[in-house]
């Protein structure tokens, strides 16, 4: 029983090892680092694609707002009333 154990543990570290070498060879080690490479890239894009688009919203919000606050120095809305409409608008529905 002993030296089937034995046996069988000496069969497991020689396939372990076998394995091990397998994945650490540089074409395999390379080609690993070119993958998170291109996934890192590819993520910087889409961060950065998502920024840009976050970037116009605010840019657009800030001109409205702008143009928000024209028309109420112009008196032509009453500021009351653009309050109680932007507190409804904000509510949770």
């Amino acid at each position: 029983m002993l030296h089937r154990t034995q046996h069988s543990l000496r069969h497991l570290r020689r396939f372990l090892f076998d394995q091990v070498k397998a994945i650490a060879s540089p074409g395999v080690l390379t080609a690993g680092e070119q993958a998170l490479a291109v996934r890192a890239f590819t993520r910087q894009r889409t961060v950065g694609a998502e920024l840009n688009r976050l970037n116009r919203k605010l840019n657009t919000t800030n001109a409205e707002r702008r143009r928000l606050l024209d028309l109420c120095q112009a008196g032509l809305p009453e500021l009351t009333g653009l309050q109680h409409r932007a507190t409804a608008t904000n509510a949770p529905q």
